[in-house]
């Protein structure tokens, strides 16, 4: 059974506006995973640049989700572990799956495959934009190389439309990406709604108000800075090994995590651009679209796996997560201290 995550829809105008009123989102737990590991965003690994705890960043954000969330029927609720928390916890938690699922209904309905957080530009923010509570969260981009903007917010209890307004306000006051407008400014609210189960508002468009800024930055630098994030993710750690592993067809520069029960890897001639620093867009929209992968084919029992996956999602950003045993629907349904 897949998993659904339902959605709400506000505002949507011309090819958009089908995503108005409620709908579900047909997902399962590797494009989950997927989503969690490549929001794009400063983590523990940066700052350590990059060394032991580079994988460990993988192993945090896939126990994010293994801890917390729950499978029930084909929806997603809080898992006990959740429950328990004190609400700083719970607010840490909640920010953290309400971006996971912002970059999941990206992908899946605006076909943006790649986000990222603004923070990762760092010091190099003053010069393009005023900080700010107006300042959006995630830019990204389409296959199109279309941008998007985005302000995510994430909750604990059931949000309203309010609040994904509120997200929309900021996602506003960025005007123009690279000289171009983004086609789509979005505000997304996560939240569990009064029956448990995890849900999104999503809110597009208003005018855009006059103190609007622009965000100088390229398309190849956004590539190359959401690419490095990955390929420092992949940076080998003491008793972690990290080897090119043939997958359905493409080769991955991969490591299995034995903490995570799970493998990531991105695709060998992506980070063989990141590293040579070749030009990163053409190699880019040759990717093949994201997919899952059938587990029963020869490309997949010919490679190199520790042990049988249970789920395995390419993203059309050329990343991919392999599923263990333990994330099988059947243990996810369990409290997270029962799953084997």
């Amino acid at each position: 059974m897949a998993l659904s995550i339902g959605y709400t829809g506000h505002r949507f105008t011309g090819a958009l506006a089908h995503h108005n009123k409620q709908h579900n989102l047909t997902t399962n737990w590797g494009q989950l995973v997927w989503s969690a590991i490549t929001v794009g965003r400063p983590s523990l690994a940066e700052v350590v640049r990059f060394g032991p705890f580079s994988l460990f960043e993988i192993i945090y954000r896939s126990f994010m989700l293994f801890a917390n969330l729950q499978q029930s029927g084909s929806r997603l609720i809080k898992s006990d572990a959740y429950k328990s928390l004190d609400p700083s916890e719970k607010g840490a938690v909640s920010y953290f799956v309400g971006q996971t699922m912002t970059k999941l209904l990206s992908a899946d309905l605006f076909d943006v495959d790649w986000l990222l957080h603004l923070d990762v530009y760092g010091r190099g923010l003053p010069r393009r934009l005023r900080r700010g509570k107006k300042r959006p969260d995630l830019i990204g981009l389409n296959r199109a190389l279309d941008w998007l903007v985005v302000e995510s917010k994430g909750h604990s209890n059931p949000a309203t439309k309010a609040l994904a307004e509120r997200a929309k306000f900021q996602a506003l006051h960025l005007r123009t990406i690279d000289g171009s407008y983004p086609f789509l400014r979005l505000g997304a609210a996560t939240y569990f709604s009064r029956s448990g189960f995890l849900r999104t508002i999503l809110v597009d468009p208003y005018d855009i108000p006059e103190d609007a800024e622009d965000l100088d930055l390229e398309v190849e630098e956004f590539f190359r800075a959401y690419y490095r994030l990955l390929l420092h993710r992949l940076t080998e750690s003491p008793g972690i090994a990290v080897w090119r592993n043939p997958i359905a067809g493409r080769e991955y520069r991969f490591a299995w995590l034995h903490a995570a029960n799970m493998g990531f890897g991105l695709d060998a001639e992506i980070a063989e651009r990141v590293e040579s620093e070749t030009n990163l867009s053409d190699g880019v929209i040759r990717l093949p679209a994201r997919r899952d992968v059938e587990l029963n084919q020869n490309a997949v029992r010919n490679a190199d796996f520790p042990e049988a996956p249970s789920h395995i999602h390419v993203g059309g950003d050329g990343s991919i997560v392999v599923l263990g045993q333990r994330w099988r629907e059947s243990a996810m349904r369990l409290p997270p201290a029962e799953r084997r």
